[in-house]
């Protein structure tokens, strides 16, 4: 397989792969045509570059470095949808309480991706 189809075929796989993932806190629903979509555009893009696999951590590491702000406007649209059917104060209190707390974790594990993500894309930058 030449080095151009591989770097499009699992580029473009790790990209859409994380994709979807950061698609899938915005929906309750599963979003399944983000990862073709994402792995097609981002293999091509990853593909033509002349390195293709720092570009891609580099991506990698923006995705996953957004990933708080995923979970803070998926949890509080998930929580705006629940106040509008629930008329309980303590329900209300509980939501921004789940919604920090998903947005906590999503910033500790968003946070320590994109950290060896930019470590590996630094790795592979050098010649």
């Amino acid at each position: 397989m030449s080095r151009r189809i591989w770097n499009f075929v699992a580029g473009g796989f790790l990209i859409g792969l994380v994709s979807y993932l950061a698609a899938s806190l915005l929906t309750p629903e599963p979003q399944l045509w983000v990862m073709p979509v994402a792995w097609i555009g981002a293999g091509f893009l990853i593909s033509r570059s002349t390195r293709p696999w720092s570009n891609t951590w580099v991506v990698m590491s923006i995705i996953s470095f957004a990933l708080p702000l995923i979970t803070f406007a998926g949890s509080a649209l998930f929580v705006s949808q629940d106040a509008s059917i629930q008329s309980s104060d303590a329900a209300a209190a509980g939501a921004a309480i789940g919604t920090l707390l998903v947005g906590g974790i999503g910033g500790f594990f968003g946070f320590f991706f994109g950290i060896i993500f930019v470590i590996l894309a630094a790795v592979t930058r050098r010649k």
